[in-house]
């Protein structure tokens, strides 16, 4: 390339919530505001699409010349599964990726977003991961975006990342290599394989039913010798959930088997702590909101 010339890059911002309903009206309602009726309808879309413009246009063609119980029941889909033909448009910088770039992207887009980037390089590099060149690599893709040195991705690139796990097995989250949706972690626990999970972030406050995380966690003693590429354990609740209830912790079983692999351990509420954790490979340890009455016996002694 001639020295002489200048290349810059410009990050386009996303479409203000006036702007976005506007767009969707467009193709959606052929007019530039949603049809009588369909404004609150129009607001949902705008924000499910979060100003994303191609989103708004694929999207509100789709919408166009549908009832509104077809379109509250087109919006609950997209809620589970992102369209197709936005799939497609989103998919293209994904496809372009290396097998090294598109792992540091997963890992991101299902286990570390809004976190800290050199929070997020240290996890990755004890993974082995070329971390550093892939986050600029997807920055320069707009996969992702580093604001106050916090990792963000948006919406619908996320969900993007996610309909990629799942083409693994959409039927069987057992055989998937990252869990964080709770009926797909309590569904592969049951089905008590996991060989590929390497990834699991578990937030507590999503899961409407606590008891079956108990259920479930009370055999991770028998799983644990399966999931041996276990990198990234989360088990936590959201920032608005911080009071975490008595009722509501969930215990590890004493007996538990840290996986060699493990990488990072972040799980919120513990009383009882497993006595044979192996730490060597760990780089993080996070007991949050914790009251631990007994780690172990005798002294261990870590490397750092």
């Amino acid at each position: 390339m001639d020295e002489s010339i200048k290349v810059f890059f410009y990050e386009a911002n996303p479409l203000c919530d006036e702007e976005a309903i506007e767009l969707f009206s467009w193709h959606a309602f052929k007019q530039d505001v949603p049809k009588e009726d369909y404004m609150n309808l129009a607001k949902r879309m705008a924000n499910y699409a979060r100003g994303h413009p191609l989103a708004l246009k694929v999207l509100g063609s789709s919408f166009y010349g549908k009832t509104m119980d077809e379109c509250e029941s087109e919006l609950d889909k997209l809620k589970k599964c992102l369209k197709k033909e936005v799939n497609d448009l989103l998919r293209v910088s994904f496809d372009g990726l290396d097998d090294f770039e598109k792992d540091v992207f997963l890992y991101i887009a299902c286990f570390f977003i809004w976190t800290d980037k050199d929070f997020v390089l240290k996890i990755l590099d004890s993974c082995n991961l070329c971390e550093t060149i892939g986050i600029l690599v997807l920055q320069d893709r707009c996969l992702i975006t580093i604001v106050n040195n916090g990792v963000q991705m948006h919406d619908l690139i996320q969900q993007m990342d996610w309909t990629i796990v799942h083409e693994k097995d959409p039927r069987d989250p057992s055989k998937l290599s990252r869990l964080w949706d709770p009926n797909d972690i309590h569904n592969a626990f049951l089905a008590k394989k996991m060989k590929n999970i390497e990834t699991i972030s578990l937030d507590l406050s999503r899961s409407k039913e606590m008891r079956f995380t108990l259920e479930v966690f009370s055999n991770m003693k028998n799983m644990s010798a399966k999931m041996k590429n276990l990198r990234l354990l989360k088990v936590y609740y959201s920032a608005h959930h911080n009071q975490t209830r008595k009722e509501d912790k969930i215990c590890l079983p004493i007996d538990f088997e840290f996986p060699q692999n493990l990488r990072y351990f972040h799980w919120e509420g513990l009383e009882f702590f497993p006595s044979n954790l192996q730490g060597q490979n760990l780089v993080p340890l996070n007991l949050k909101s914790s009251n631990i009455i007994e780690l172990w016996e005798g002294i261990r002694i870590f490397q750092t």
